[in-house]
C-alpha cells in the first residue's frame, strides 16, 4: 500500500505544470502620440480572444503580459474610426514588444 500512494506522489508530482510566457509590451515610437491598445491572447482565427492588458502608453512606458501561447496579439485603437486597427501578431517569450 505504501508503495502505491508513494507512485501515485511521485506521478503526480511529475505532472508538467504549464509554465506562462511573459514579455514587456514598451512604447518605442516616439513619432507617435500615446497609444491605446489591447493585447491579447489570438482566437482561433488570429483576432483578439482573451484580453492581457487594455490601456495607454506613452513613450518609454511599459506593462508586462503574460500568456499561456508563445503569441500574443495588439490592437491600437484608432480614435478617428472608433475601433481598434487590425491585430498584430508578436512573439511573447520573454523578450521585449516594441510599439
Amino acid at each position: 500500500m505504501r508503495t502505491l500512494l508513494f507512485t501515485l506522489i511521485a506521478l503526480l508530482g511529475a505532472a508538467p505544470i504549464s509554465a506562462a510566457e511573459c514579455c514587456r509590451i514598451v512604447k518605442v515610437d516616439a513619432d507617435t502620440p500615446p497609444v491605446v491598445l489591447r493585447v491579447c491572447t489570438p482566437d482561433a482565427a488570429g483576432a483578439c480572444g482573451t484580453e492581457l492588458f487594455s490601456g495607454t502608453l506613452v513613450l518609454g512606458e511599459q506593462e508586462l503580459v503574460c500568456s499561456q501561447t508563445s503569441t500574443i496579439v495588439y490592437q491600437k485603437y484608432d480614435a478617428g474610426t472608433g475601433a481598434f486597427k487590425a491585430p498584430v501578431r508578436a512573439a511573447c517569450n520573454g523578450a521585449d514588444v516594441q510599439i
